[in-house]
């Protein structure tokens, strides 16, 4: 009896030594252990926020190379059409050439035609000028086209090389039909711009077919067409580099907005991270104080 009373009584001496020394190694003076408080909200978010704001960087790269590459790319659209204008603005000399041509080659034939001359020189000039007139306006135009292609980009279409030629347009396309209709004789289908000469009208021969087949046809000048094609492109080009600054200045504010969320969390961490530091200070110096 008396032996199993002293292992009872060694038993419970060693299971409260191993209590105490468990209460010992959780807290120096016996104090519950202190909860461990969660990481901040901007430590746990920190790598999404790194990962927002590199992708929004990379974006912001990808468009200014696409930028760029618009940029470079309406460059060289700009020099060919540039280069184009040049052969626009010869076809424009042929067209005039050609009405003018035949014109005069009319105007003789008419004189030689009659006994006497019925045309004289100022009134072929006169006439010459008139049936011409759109032709010459369209040259005009296809000048004032290189002058305007010529310019530094970024052109637009304020330059006053473009809307001059633009608003001629609308009276070459105007002349063009009138001397076109107004050309006609009476009694063939035949244009010719002789046939507005009162007295001079009667003599006009178109001659045979293989003649009237060699004719030089009225066509609307090339200039009106090439200034149609400069204008699509330009307007393509301008709504290009729009697309372009507005991506860029979308993604700038997306970034700005990212970064003002980043000082907001950080402000708000740092103001919840105060008051608990000063509790664990407190803490600290009523503990000190009770030993």
């Amino acid at each position: 009896m008396s032996t199993t009373t002293r292992r009872r009584g060694k038993q419970q001496r060693s299971s409260a030594a191993d209590a105490a020394g468990t209460n010992t190694s959780t807290s120096g003076d016996g104090a519950p252990p202190t909860p461990v408080p969660p990481p901040p909200a901007s430590t746990a978010g920190g790598a999404g926020g790194a990962d927002a704001d590199a992708q929004v960087q990379q974006a912001i790269a990808r468009v200014a190379m696409a930028s760029i590459r618009t940029r470079d790319l309406h460059d060289m659209w700009r020099s060919t059409l540039h280069k184009m204008s040049y052969l626009v603005a010869l076809l424009a000399l042929h067209q005039l050439n050609g009405t003018v041509g035949q014109c005069v080659r009319d105007a003789k034939g008419i004189n030689d035609a009659a006994a006497q001359s019925s045309i004289s020189g100022m009134e072929m000039i006169g006439l010459v000028l008139v049936d011409a007139l759109p032709a010459i306006l369209g040259v005009v135009v296809s000048g004032l086209l290189v002058k305007f292609l010529s310019l530094p980009a970024p052109a637009d279409f304020g330059s006053p090389w473009y809307y001059v030629g633009a608003g001629m347009i609308p009276m070459i396309i105007s002349l063009h039909f009138q001397t076109l209709n107004s050309g006609v004789d009476g009694s063939s289908v035949i244009a010719s711009c002789v046939s507005n000469h009162e007295a001079a009208s009667q003599f006009f021969d178109p001659g045979t077919e293989a003649a009237i087949a060699a004719r030089v046809q009225k066509l609307i000048p090339v200039a009106i067409v090439y200034h149609a094609v400069v204008t699509v492109s330009y307007w393509l080009m301008k709504k290009g580099r729009e697309q372009c600054d507005r991506n860029t200045e979308l993604l700038r504010s997306l970034n700005g907005q990212i970064h003002d969320l980043k000082d907001a969390n950080n402000q708000k961490n740092s103001s919840k991270a105060k008051p608990q530091q000063k509790k664990a200070a407190t803490g600290g110096s009523t503990k000190k104080k009770k030993k």
